[in-house]
């Protein structure tokens, strides 16, 4: 009678510790940290760390991980534990203080989920920790009913005893749990688009991706890895279009410098010569570029007593370039 009863106790137990637990104030834990573990982008396949019954591993998410979805924990459940069915269990703590450590054994942290450790050799659940993600449970892993920010960060994975009496056999079993981050197949383009000169101050450009207009473009834009296609336009801007191969889980930096539509006229010149555009002097040196209103227009450039006048018609969208020389030829006779 007195085991079927603690049988009893123990399967409602276990199906009451499969529900997560409502944030609640920061609740004491104390556990020896066996390692403490680096989400990183530069480690896709995470590391792997041996536990005891009652130990823990430090879980560190570094600032800066925009394609990061969740996080995977695998754990291997060793023999011995395996069927001591509702005995023994693993917790999940975010907002860990002091900051988890190999030489420390008292934090406080919310203890996110409490689950009896199950009857067979292993369970990997992943844990959300962007709004974006697509995980999805399935046979070979569980979706945890939590949604985790960067803020909650550092977190605390840790294994314990639910009833007294452990025995030696499993007081020297190790665990052995593999944390590894879980990105999206996405990479992102960081847009610079700098306006023309003399552009108002409220200029605002219209920016398409793949034929979709942003509504906001200085943030991080989102893709799927692979080509795309930026179009920039905007009121008396030329406009433009660039494609760019996104690769997943980095960032694309792309610049446009939008140029207006009026006219521009560039002049290469000497130093000393004098140069009048519709009678007005132009400061040339350094070969500047100068925007004009469309229509019929007149250069005259003058060095010394010599004077040479052209007339052109300039039209929106191009470039004139303006070049004055005094060419001097030898000729030899026979």
């Amino acid at each position: 009678m007195k085991r079927c009863r603690d049988l009893k106790i123990r399967a409602v137990l276990s199906a009451l510790l499969l529900l997560p637990i409502a944030p609640a104030a920061s609740e004491g834990v104390r556990t020896v940290v066996a390692a403490v573990v680096v989400i990183s982008a530069d480690k896709p396949e995470g590391d792997s760390v041996l536990l005891g019954y009652a130990e823990g591993v430090g879980i560190v998410l570094p600032a800066g991980s925009p394609f990061l979805q969740g996080i995977e924990i695998d754990l291997r459940i060793p023999k011995p534990l395996q069927s001591a069915q509702g005995a023994f269990a693993w917790a999940l703590y975010k907002t860990v203080s002091p900051a988890p450590s190999v030489d420390k054994y008292g934090y406080d942290g919310d203890r996110l989920l409490l689950q009896a450790l199950p009857p067979r050799a292993g369970i990997v659940f992943q844990v959300p920790v962007s709004p974006r993600h697509t995980l999805r449970s399935g046979p070979y892993a569980t979706v945890l009913p939590v949604l985790v920010e960067s803020s909650d960060f550092p977190m605390l994975f840790k294994l314990s005893a639910l009833t007294k009496g452990v025995t030696p056999e499993q007081e020297a079993a190790r665990y052995q749990v593999r944390i590894r981050p879980l990105f999206t197949d996405e990479g992102a383009l960081r847009l610079v688009v700098l306006a023309p000169e003399g552009a108002d101050s409220d200029f605002a450009p219209s920016v398409y991706v793949d034929e979709r207009k942003l509504e906001s473009w200085q943030d991080l834009v989102f893709l799927k890895k692979g080509m795309h296609t930026v179009q920039v336009s905007g009121e008396g801007v030329r406009d433009e279009s660039r494609s760019v191969a996104l690769e997943s889980g980095k960032v694309f930096n792309l610049e446009i410098k939008l140029q207006g539509t009026k006219p521009v006229v560039v002049f290469e010149a000497p130093a000393n010569a004098l140069i009048f555009l519709d009678d007005q002097p132009v400061d040339h040196a350094g070969g500047a570029r100068i925007q004009i209103e469309p229509g019929e227009r007149t250069v005259l450039c003058r060095i010394g007593d010599y004077t040479i006048t052209r007339r052109f018609t300039a039209v929106r969208g191009k470039t004139y370039t303006i070049v004055f020389s005094v060419d001097v030829k030898v000729q030899e006779n026979p």
